[in-house]
C-alpha cells in the first residue's frame, strides 16, 4: 500500500488496538464484534472508534443472539444460561459446547461464570452446491448393477441442512418411500434430498439414512457417530463448518475419525473455494512476514491481498492448538485509501482458538477491490491460512480444502462435470475450476501435541494428499431448486454410491480394499495424485474388476524367433510377472491390458502392446525380438561451452569416414579407432586420442579447449573519498561513467585514455594514457583537488569535532505525542544565513528549525527545493513525532555578539513505527559571530529509519534556490558524529569536502 494509504491504516488500527487494549478479561472471553455491538449498538454507553466500521451481528427484534458456548458443560450451567433469559437448542458436554439463544444484555454475565471460555457468535457452514443424474452413466455404475450390484445390504448415510421436498420426491419415484431420518433441520434448502436422489440412481438397492449437520459443528458430529450407530457402512456429507480448523483434527475430524475407525467409508465434498491449477484461488498459505510494524506482507512489497472476487466470508487461521491460542493475530478489510472496513479481532488469551471471521457476501456486502490485511496484535511467528470462502485473491496460493474432508482416513472428493454427458468419463476431462484443491499440512495430533515441536512454520507438520478422488456433479434431480445439482455437494454422493455398489458386490471387502479399488484404477491411468483432482475420476466398473468380482477373461502370448526365447526372451501384462512364451493368464478383467516384453541382451525387445480381454474368452498377442548389431556408445564431454558454440568437437575415423560430436553421444560399432579434436580459432584444442568401443557399454572421452587470451583489464581509483562522496567518477575511451575501484576487463591491448567526471567544489584530474597488456590488470589514480567555497556559499565538514551541548536547563518546547507541531522562539542574537540576519525562528518536531516559515511540513525532499521549508536548518527532517521521555527543547548561551543558539530533539521516533519507543537524538548550534551551524547526534537509532534513512540532512536559504545536503533518504549520520556548515569567508576546518546543491538520493516517498 503507498505512503498515505498506510498512515491512514496505522492510525485507525492504533484507535482499535486501543480499544481491545481496554477489554476487561470477562470481555476477552466473547467474540469482540458482540462486545462491540452490545455497548455501541444495544446499551450505547460507548462510541464506535471507527463510525464507518462493519459488525455483522444478527440480532432479533428483542435483542436475543444465537450463540456457540465453549465450556465445562453440566446442569449448573444450562439452568444458569435459562435463568439469564436464555434458550439451551443444544448442549454436548464430551465436546465441550453448548448452542444457545441468549440475551446480548446477558452476554457478559454468562462469560463470567467459572467454566465458560469462549461466546462466540453461532458458527455459520456452507454447503458445497453451485446449484435420473448424468453421474451414473459417466461413472459406469449402469455396468456394475447390470451384475446384480446395486448397494443392497449397505446402509448409506447422509449429512447435509435438510430433507426438505423428501415427500415430494418420493412421490415421482426418485427416491424410496422408505428413508429413515435421524434429525431434520427443515426450512433450509433440502439439499440432503437433491444428495440421497444420487446415491438412489446409482445404487437403488442401499437403504438409506438422513441426518442433518446444521446444529453446529459439535451437532453434526454428534450426528456422524448417530449414522454409524444406526449401521451405515457409508457415510457421505456435503458442509463445511467456516470454523474447521486447517491444521488440527478439530470435533467434526475426530468423530470421522471415530467412524472410520469402526470400518465406515467416509466421504466428504472437498469445498467449492476454487483450485490455483485453474488460476480461481481464493486461498493464500505461507509463514506471517512481519513488515516491521505487525503487518504481514503477502509480497515484498504489498501489505494487502486484493480481493478479486467477491467472497462470502473471510476466515483466517493460524498453527497454534485448539483451544490453546496465546499468539493473537487479528484479521482486517480496508479500502484502497487505508480506511478500515470491516475487523475480526477476539483476544487469542492462551484457551482460545487461532480464528477470526469477517461476514462478507453471506452478509449482502461487497468487497471487491478492498484489500486484506492480517495483524500479529501480539506472539510468535505462525504459518497462516487465510479463506476467502468463494472468492478470489491477488496473491493465492493451492491449500483450499481443509477440516473433516482432509481427515486422514476420509475420502475427500473433488467435482468434474457431467453435465448432459451420454457416454462414461475418458479421463480427460478438467476438474471443475470450483473444487477446492490441497495439500492440507496438519501441525498436530488431535490431542493438540505438535507434530513436528518446534516448527510450527510451512516446513513443519505433516502433509496429507487431499482431495483424495474425483467424481461427477452438475447433474440432474428431481429436488426444486437442484437442477442442475453442481459443486462438490454433488461429487460426494456419486463416491458414496460407488462404494455401496462395491460393498453390496464384496461384503467382506475392507476399507483398504474399497480404497485401493477406487484409487488404482481412476482416470487418467495410471492413477496420480494431483493437488486438485486427487488420484482421478473413478469408475464403478474398473473399481469392481480391481475387486475381483467383475467379468474376467484370459490371454496368451507367444514370443519368436527360438533363439530370443533360448536367450531368456520373456512377457508380462499390467507389469506382472514375468511368462514364458505360450503361457496363458486367466481372470483378467475385461477390457484394455498392457502387455510388455523383457530386455534380452543381444535382441531388440517388441514395443508394448495394448490387449483387449472379452469375458470369457482367450485373447492372444504375439512379440517378435530382433537380433542386433553389437554396439557401443561414445559419449563426448567437451568444455567449455564456449568452445562448443565456437565449434570444437571430436571426431572418430570409422570405415574411412569422419564421425564427429561436440556433445551427447552416438552409437559406434564395436572395435578401436584414432580420435581427434577439431581446430577452432582462438582456441588450444586438447591431444588426439586411440578409443576403444566395447559392445554394449558406454565410453566418454571428456576434453578442455583453452582459450587464447589477447585482452587485459583496469582499475581505477579516485582520491579523496570526500570527492567520491560528492560525485567524482571516470570512464575509458569516452564510455559510460564507473564508480572508484571498478574494474574493466575484456580490454582490448594497446593504448587507452582514462578521462575523470567533473565536480562542483573540486579540480577535475587530467586525462591520463594507460596501456593494456594482454592477461595482465593495470591500475590507475585520479586525484580530486578541493576548492574553496565562494563567499555567500558554504563548505561542509563531515568529521567535525563532535562535543554535545547539555540541554538539561534548556526551555522544553514539546514533549510526548507531540506530533506536527512549529514554535516560535525569539533568538536574542542576529544569526546570518546565506548573507540574510534574522532574530526569530520556528522549531518544528520534524526534525527541523526554519528562520521564516512556521511549518511541520513532514514530506521531506532534496535541497535546495522551493518545496522545502525556506530560510532552513535540518538535522533530521522526517516525519517524527516525540516518544515517550523525549523533548524538542532549546537555549541560548553567552551574550551577543559571541552567542551560541543550541536547540536539542530528544527521544524522537518516526510516525510509522507502531509503539511511542524512540531513541533518536540530535541538536543544532547556531554560533552567532561565525556563521557557522553545528549539527551533531548522540544517538541515530529509530528503527526502519535509523541513521536518516527517510531523512533530509541540509541547509538552504530564503528562497529555495541555494542550499547544501549532505543526505536524502539515505543512511549516513552516526552516533557520535558531527557536521559543520562554514560560511565560504570564514577559515575551512579539517577534512573538508562540498556537496553538490540538490544532491540526494530521490524525494521522500
Amino acid at each position: 500500500m503507498n505512503k498515505a494509504a498506510l498512515k491512514t491504516f496505522q492510525t485507525q488500527l492504533r484507535l482499535l488496538q486501543e480499544e481491545k487494549d481496554a477489554l476487561t478479561p470477562v470481555q476477552k472471553k466473547i467474540n469482540a464484534a458482540i462486545v462491540r455491538t452490545l455497548h455501541a449498538t444495544v446499551l450505547k454507553d460507548r462510541k464506535k472508534s471507527l463510525p464507518q466500521l462493519e459488525d455483522d451481528i444478527a440480532l432479533s427484534a428483542d435483542n436475543m443472539l444465537l450463540v456457540d458456548i465453549k465450556a465445562d458443560v453440566d446442569d449448573g450451567l444450562l439452568r444458569f444460561i435459562e435463568a439469564c433469559g436464555g434458550t439451551v437448542v443444544n448442549a454436548y458436554p464430551q465436546y465441550q459446547a453448548i448452542r444457545a439463544r441468549i440475551p446480548i444484555t446477558q452476554v457478559e454475565t454468562i462469560a463470567a461464570r467459572a467454566g465458560v471460555r469462549f461466546i462466540d457468535k453461532a458458527q455459520g457452514y456452507i454447503l458445497h452446491k453451485q446449484n435420473a443424474s448424468e453421474g451414473d452413466v459417466a461413472h459406469k455404475a449402469p455396468t456394475v448393477r447390470g451384475l446384480g450390484y446395486n448397494g443392497s445390504g449397505v446402509k448409506v448415510g447422509v449429512l447435509s441442512d435438510s430433507v426438505d421436498h423428501l415427500a415430494d420426491v418420493q412421490a415421482t419415484g426418485d427416491l424410496p418411500a422408505n428413508v429413515t431420518v435421524l434429525q431434520d433441520d427443515p426450512g433450509n434448502s433440502g439439499e440432503g434430498t437433491a444428495m440421497l436422489e444420487i446415491v438412489y440412481d446409482l445404487a437403488p438397492g442401499a437403504a438409506l439414512y438422513f441426518a442433518t449437520a446444521d446444529m453446529g459443528m459439535a451437532g453434526f458430529a454428534n450426528n456422524i457417530i448417530a449414522l454409524k450407530d444406526a449401521g451405515c457402512k457409508v457415510i457421505v456429507d456435503d458442509v463445511g463448518y467456516f470454523a474447521e480448523s486447517p491444521f488440527q483434527d478439530d470435533v467434526i475430524s475426530q468423530a470421522v475419525n471415530t467412524v472410520t475407525d469402526a470400518g465406515v467409508l467416509y466421504f466428504s465434498s472437498a469445498a467449492n473455494d476454487g483450485n490455483l491449477h485453474s488460476s480461481h484461488s481464493g486461498t493464500y498459505e505461507g509463514d506471517f512476514t512481519d513488515d516491521g510494524q505487525g503487518l504481514h506482507l503477502f509480497s515484498p512489497t504489498s501489505n494487502g491481498d486484493k480481493i478479486l472476487q467477491n467472497p462470502g466470508a473471510i476466515t483466517l487461521q493460524w498453527s497454534d492448538p485448539l483451544g490453546a491460542s496465546s499468539n493473537d493475530y487479528d484479521l482486517y478489510v480496508m479500502d484502497s485509501s487505508g480506511g478500515i472496513i470491516a475487523k475480526s479481532d477476539n483476544a487469542q488469551t492462551g484457551d482460545s482458538d487461532p480464528y477470526e471471521q469477517i461476514n462478507v457476501g453471506y452478509a449482502g456486502k461487497n468487497y471487491v477491490g478492498y484489500y486484506v490485511v492480517v495483524v500479529k496484535y501480539s506472539g510468535s511467528t505462525r504459518f497462516l491460512h487465510l479463506g476467502a470462502i468463494r472468492g478470489v485473491l491477488n496473491y493465492a496460493t493451492d491449500g483450499a480444502t481443509k477440516g473433516h474432508s482432509t481427515a486422514d482416513k476420509a475420502f475427500g472428493v473433488a467435482a468434474v462435470s457431467a453435465s448432459n454427458k451420454t457416454a462414461a468419463f475418458a479421463g480427460t476431462e478438467s476438474v471443475e475450476s470450483y473444487s477446492s484443491d490441497g495439500p492440507r499440512r496438519v501441525f498436530y495430533n488431535p490431542d493438540g501435541s505438535a507434530i513436528t515441536p518446534g516448527d510450527l512454520l510451512h516446513t513443519g507438520g505433516t502433509v496429507r494428499q487431499k482431495p483424495d478422488i474425483t467424481a461427477a456433479d452438475c447433474v440432474k434431480t428431481a429436488t426444486p431448486d437442484f437442477n442442475p445439482f453442481c459443486g462438490t455437494s454433488a461429487a460426494a454422493p456419486h463416491a458414496a454410491a460407488i462404494a455401496a455398489q462395491l460393498l453390496s458386490a464384496k461384503p467382506g471387502a475392507t476399507m483398504a480394499d474399497i480404497r485401493s479399488a477406487l484409487t488404482t484404477t481412476a482416470l487418467p491411468t495410471p492413477a496420480t495424485w494431483t493437488d486438485y483432482g486427487g488420484k482421478g475420476i473413478i469408475m464403478a466398473d474398473a473399481a469392481l474388476n480391481a475387486l475381483g468380482v467383475g467379468q474376467t477373461g484370459s490371454l496368451t502370448v507367444t514370443i519368436q524367433p527360438a533363439g530370443a526365447v533360448s536367450a531368456g526372451a520373456q512377457w508380462n501384462v499390467d507389469g506382472g510377472a514375468w511368462r514364458a512364451s505360450g503361457a496363458t493368464v486367466t481372470g483378467l478383467s475385461a477390457g484394455s491390458h498392457v502387455v510388455a516384453f523383457k530386455e534380452v541382451a543381444g535382441w531388440t525387445k517388441p514395443a508394448n502392446q495394448t490387449v483387449t480381454v472379452v469375458t470369457n474368452q482367450t485373447a492372444t498377442a504375439s512379440g517378435v525380438y530382433a537380433a542386433v548389431v553389437l554396439n557401443g556408445i561414445l559419449a563426448v564431454n567437451i568444455t567449455p561451452t564456449a568452445a562448443v558454440d565456437a565449434g570444437a568437437s571430436f571426431c572418430l575415423s570409422v570405415g574411412g569416414n569422419s564421425v564427429c560430436k561436440s556433445s551427447g553421444t552416438v552409437t559406434i560399432a564395436a572395435g578401436t579407432y584414432n580420435g581427434w579434436f577439431t581446430d577452432v580459432t582462438g582456441w588450444t584444442k586438447p591431444g588426439d586420442r586411440t578409443v576403444t568401443i566395447t559392445a554394449d557399454q558406454t565410453t566418454t572421452v571428456s576434453g578442455t579447449y583453452s582459450q587464447v587470451v589477447t585482452t587485459g583489464s583496469l582499475t581505477v581509483n579516485l582520491l579523496p573519498s570526500q570527492a567520491v562522496i560528492a560525485g567524482g567518477q571516470w570512464r575509458l575511451d569516452g564510455g559510460a561513467w564507473r564508480d572508484s575501484g571498478f574494474t574493466l576487463e575484456g580490454l582490448a591491448a594497446g593504448a587507452h585514455t582514462v578521462s575523470f567526471k567533473p565536480v562542483s567544489g573540486w579540480t577535475t584530474p587530467g586525462d591520463q594514457t594507460v596501456n593494456i597488456v594482454a592477461n595482465t590488470l593495470a591500475t590507475v589514480t585520479g586525484t580530486y583537488v578541493a576548492q574553496a567555497a565562494a563567499k555567500g556559499d558554504y563548505v561542509l565538514n563531515a568529521q567535525a569535532p563532535y562535543a554535545w551541548e547539555d540541554d538539561s536547563d534548556a526551555t522544553i518546547l514539546s514533549q510526548v505525542g507531540d506530533d506536527s507541531k512549529a514554535y516560535p522562539i525569539q533568538l536574542g542574537l542576529g544569526f546570518t544565513l546565506y548573507g540574510q540576519k534574522y532574530a526569530s525562528a520556528y522549531v518544528s518536531t520534524k526534525g527541523f528549525l526554519s528562520f521564516t516559515e512556521q511549518s511541520s511540513n513532514s514530506n521531506n525532499v532534496q535541497l535546495p527545493n522551493s518545496l522545502a521549508p525556506k530560510a532552513l536548518v535540518a538535522p533530521w527532517w522526517d516525519d517524527l513525532i516525540v516518544a515517550t521521555g523525549g523533548a524538542v527543547s532549546w537555549k541560548r548561551v553567552g551574550t551577543s555578539p559571541n552567542a551560541k543558539l543550541i536547540v536539542t530533539w530528544r527521544k524522537m521516533r518516526h510516525f510509522g513505527s507502531s509503539t511511542f519507543a524512540g531513541d533518536a537524538a540530535f541538536q543544532i548550534v547556531l554560533y552567532e559571530n561565525s556563521g557557522v551551524i553545528k549539527m551533531q547526534y548522540q544517538n541515530t537509532d529509530m528503527a526502519t529509519w535509523s541513521q536518516g534513512a527517510g531523512a533530509t540532512v541540509g541547509i538552504q536559504d530564503a528562497d529555495g534556490t541555494r542550499g547544501l545536503q549532505y543526505g536524502c533518504n539515505a543512511a549516513v549520520l552516526n552516533a557520535g558524529q558531527a557536521l559543520t556548515f562554514t560560511p565560504g569567508n570564514a577559515p575551512l576546518p579539517g577534512n573538508v569536502f562540498l556537496l553538490l546543491q540538490g544532491e540526494g538520493t530521490g524525494p521522500h516517498q
